[in-house]
């Protein structure tokens, strides 16, 4: 991901008005008339640049990441020293948050299904994705650590986490949204 900012020309619009906030309100409306000429806004200057790495502060379970080659993922465990990222490949990755930046790729690119295996077997291993229904509709998970016989299900984007038993896992989480159909 790369960030772009753009600094523009000094604008200049003439308009009337009875009062200052008269004035101000008609030179906002012009300008906004004029933005849709595409002449009006000149760019002055421009610079492109990397977005920041991730850090251990500015990292979570269920954060959508990239690698530094662009290849999406999804943390599903941090650890004192390590981040663990799960990638649509089936590739499982323990490294420094700095190794990492943030994405805004969707769930679906990024998400690492279940092997036919797994599915077989009903096992929810962690770095796996799937789905829980909610009040709102399905809702995007990635399965942490498991302890004991607890799976712990992240919801994506939150910091929100269900814990659920094995047997409750198999009944509530779907490998696809229109599984619950």
């Amino acid at each position: 991901m790369k960030k772009v900012t753009l600094c523009f020309k000094p604008v200049s619009i003439q308009t009337s008005g009875n009062s200052t906030e008269a004035l101000i309100e008609n030179a906002k409306m012009k300008f906004i008339e004029q933005l849709a000429s595409k002449d009006l806004l000149q760019v002055d200057s421009y610079s492109v640049s990397v977005a920041t790495p991730l850090s251990y502060d500015t990292v979570s379970v269920g954060q959508i990441v990239e690698s530094l080659d662009g290849t999406p993922g999804i943390i599903f465990q941090v650890n004192k020293s390590t981040i663990e990222v799960s990638f649509a490949s089936g590739l499982v990755v323990s490294g420094s948050p700095a190794l990492f930046k943030p994405s805004d790729c969707a769930f679906r690119k990024a998400r690492k299904c279940r092997t036919f295996e797994e599915k077989q077997n009903n096992i929810w291993a962690a770095g796996v994705t799937g789905y829980i229904m909610t009040d709102f509709g399905p809702v995007s998970v990635i399965i942490g650590k498991k302890s004991r016989d607890k799976v712990t299900a992240h919801i994506i984007g939150e910091k929100k986490t269900e814990k659920l038993r094995a047997d409750e896992a198999e009944r509530f989480i779907k490998d696809e949204p229109y599984h619950f159909t």
